[in-house]
């Protein structure tokens, strides 16, 4: 048996695949996988078969094929005896989609072990939520400090549960593009529950048992608090929970000045809310050049978001629903009360099983 790969133009969806299969079940090929959305098939030819036939059988279907390239059959990774699958993945973020389809492509029987939401932070919590809101926070600012003499524009009162209610149907929508709607597509399991190692070839989920020959942990991160005294005693919010307030708050504390903390700073700034960016650094963005840092925090300040810098952090208490934070600033005691307060100093690993 040859492997090969070849480059094919024309299809457009599933049936194309279907199409382009059954033509090449035709002349003999073996273990097929299409995808329109690569361009390519990949398949296994008897050595007494040439390729020349695959190139003739994919033109009668319709289809143009085009480069050919000869594949090592060592790359095949199809189960063996003694398990449930080739490959098995925890967790269904990016890294996890990606594996899972190169492993479909190279003809492995794979599944995923999803406890909670389908999709990565991208789509769910991080850039796509993230950016929605901030357009949003950006339209209303503009309208409230338009520059332009002959405009006449204002902004009233902001109805963020309207705001958060329309970025979670486009989160949903475009999870289900980049990810549920792939499962099926590529035609791998997915396993809902918590994935527990019974041992090196087994995990267990909602007490059934699967084993795999290689296994990936692809589970991603999580927010990763500070060391400060009565944190654990707080409602605080971080950058996930912060995109679910119904209300924008009066005042918004924020421990963390890295880019996600002024990111998410700026956006509730411009929602209406009054800002404090707090770190320990003496700079903001301490790791980039200081030309940025004097640029951004200019900015900032311009916009009327407060900076508190070079800050030790004492503890944190709540009264009710005012949060304070102690500090000392060089060397002067200081509290900042809000209503809410956003903790974003960095992600840890979700590794602990």
């Amino acid at each position: 048996m040859r492997k090969y790969r070849i480059n094919i133009e024309g299809m457009t969806c599933t049936g194309c695949e279907e199409h382009v299969t059954v033509a090449l079940e035709k002349i003999g090929a073996k273990y097929i996988n299409v995808s329109f959305r690569r361009g390519e098939a990949v398949f296994e030819l008897p050595c007494h078969i040439a390729i020349k036939s695959a190139k003739k059988a994919i033109n009668e279907a319709k289809y143009q094929p085009g480069k050919i390239e000869e594949v090592s059959l060592q790359e095949n990774v199809f189960l063996g005896n003694g398990g449930d699958y080739d490959f098995l993945i925890i967790g269904s973020g990016g890294a996890a989609f990606s594996a899972a389809i190169k492993a479909i492509e190279y003809g492995a029987k794979v599944a995923m072990i999803e406890r909670g939401t389908v999709g990565g932070t991208c789509v769910n919590i991080g850039c796509v939520p993230s950016k929605t809101l901030l357009r949003a926070g950006e339209i209303n600012h503009l309208a409230k400090v338009n520059s332009f003499k002959g405009l006449q524009t204002s902004a009233g009162d902001v109805v963020l549960a309207r705001l958060v209610k329309q970025k979670n149907e486009l989160v949903s929508e475009l999870r289900n593009k980049k990810y549920v709607d792939l499962i099926n597509e590529y035609g791998f399991d997915l396993i809902e529950g918590e994935a527990k190692f019974v041992d090196k070839n087994t995990v267990e989920v909602n007490g059934e048992k699967f084993s795999a020959k290689r296994f990936l942990i692809a589970t991603g991160a999580s927010p990763s608090l500070p060391p400060i005294s009565g944190l654990g005693e707080v409602d605080y919010l971080t950058s996930t929970t912060l995109l679910e307030l119904k209300n924008v708050p009066k005042r918004l504390t924020v421990i963390g000045s890295g880019y996600i903390g002024m990111e998410l700073g700026q956006l509730f700034h411009h929602l209406g809310s009054e800002v404090t960016l707090m770190q320990r650094s003496e700079r903001l963005l301490k790791e980039y050049d200081p030309e940025i840092s004097e640029a951004i925090e200019k900015a900032l300040m311009e916009q009327g978001i407060n900076l508190v810098k070079g800050a030790t952090f004492e503890r944190v208490e709540q009264d009710g629903e005012i949060k304070k934070v102690y500090v000392t600033v060089d060397g002067k005691k200081k509290v900042v009360e809000s209503e809410q307060l956003l903790v974003v100093t960095g992600r840890k690993p979700n590794t602990d099983f």
